[in-house]
């Protein structure tokens, strides 16, 4: 393993990544002998400088807490559906409206801000 060998993490995350590259690159990037289970495995390892990771902002604290940089990748750019599920034939009460309202805000926010 060297500097710049990716270890990824065994999630939907990576999963969604390898669907969206080419045969390619994933050849290339996922070899299983570099997948762990947890990202804070990942995050170790790379911050004993066995290879590089990549994650998404909810880890920011975590790789923060490791003295690790994030770093964007702009090229390819990779998209993700978010989708809300609620029942076809119940009406939704206020409280879950109010929910579903919010869920969609965050999600905007979001976006706006990757």
């Amino acid at each position: 393993m060297s500097e710049g060998d990716l270890i990824t993490v065994q999630a939907p995350f990576a999963d969604h990544i390898r669907e969206k590259l080419t045969l390619d690159i994933c050849t290339r990037l996922f070899r299983s002998d570099y997948q762990v289970n947890f990202l804070s495995t990942a995050l170790g390892m790379v911050k004993e400088g066995l290879g590089i990771t990549m994650t998404l902002g909810y880890a920011k604290t975590w790789v923060d807490e490791q003295g690790l940089v994030m770093i964007p990748i702009h090229e390819p750019q990779i998209g993700y559906e978010f989708l809300l599920y609620k029942h076809r034939q119940r009406s939704q009460r206020p409280a879950m409206k109010s929910f579903e309202n919010f869920l969609v805000k965050a999600a905007k926010d979001w976006l706006l801000h990757i």
